[in-house]
């Protein structure tokens, strides 16, 4: 990959939803780029664990249904690619949902300042499920090479293409994530209601995203038997 400016690591916010401004060494070398120019931004909201040190999942259900995937629909004519990443290990950073954007920086602080106005951030934080969220750039000098997100492990073409292939993945989920969101709007507590999005969509996929998903994707590339972790040929 080339080497381009990196976008500026921005304020972390941890006591209030207040709008994150540029800082850091290359804060002024993304303001030289065009305005037009699309560059990699995150907005990384964490979470607490529950007493019993389980991650609260339906949280990513919440806040991406609640929050990003409206920032990301607000703004899809200007955005090119984006996604949705989830991880919860036991580890300094633990429960994080990211969403990742490639767009012009305009489009990066209309995001952060609409979830900034927000009320449903500082009320997570006020209840004790949100730590803290903040919005930065990758950790390579890539900030406008699409595939900077991408795993370095990977061919340089899976790293060019992969990028399309998530965004459309995240795009199914959000989806969903929104119809069984929707089926259940009657109920007023939003942990309760995201709760039971969670199960749906995990039932989702136990039970049907086998056919829909990964038998559609085995079709793509001719029905040839991948190799799994134990060393197995499977077909879907």
């Amino acid at each position: 990959m080339c080497a381009v400016a990196m976008l500026a690591l921005l304020v972390l916010l941890t006591g209030c939803a207040t709008t994150p401004e540029p800082a850091g060494p290359d804060g002024q070398v993304v303001r030289s780029l065009p305005e037009t120019q699309p560059i990699w931004q995150f907005w990384r909201f964490q979470f607490a664990r529950a007493d019993d040190g389980s991650a609260r999942t339906y949280l990513d259900y919440l806040v991406a249904d609640q929050l990003l995937y409206d920032a990301v629909l607000a703004h899809q004519d200007a955005i090119q690619l984006w996604r949705f990443h989830r991880r919860w290990p036991q580890d300094p950073t633990g429960h994080q949902l990211t969403l990742r954007v490639y767009a012009p920086a305009y489009v990066g602080r209309e995001i952060s300042r609409s979830l900034a106005e927000n009320p449903l951030i500082a009320t997570l934080m006020d209840q004790g499920y949100l730590v803290r969220w903040r919005i930065d750039g990758p950790q390579r000098s890539a900030a406008t090479d699409p595939a900077a997100t991408s795993d370095l492990r990977w061919s340089v073409d899976v790293q060019r293409e992969w990028p399309y292939f998530i965004m459309g993945v995240s795009r199914f989920w959000a989806g969903l994530v929104r119809a069984e969101a929707l089926a259940r709007s009657t109920t007023d507590d939003l942990h309760e209601r995201y709760r039971a999005v969670e199960e749906a969509m995990l039932a989702y996929w136990r039970n049907d995203a086998r056919h829909a998903l990964l038998h559609h994707l085995n079709g793509i590339f001719g029905y040839a038997p991948l190799e799994y972790y134990d060393g197995s040929l499977l077909r879907f």
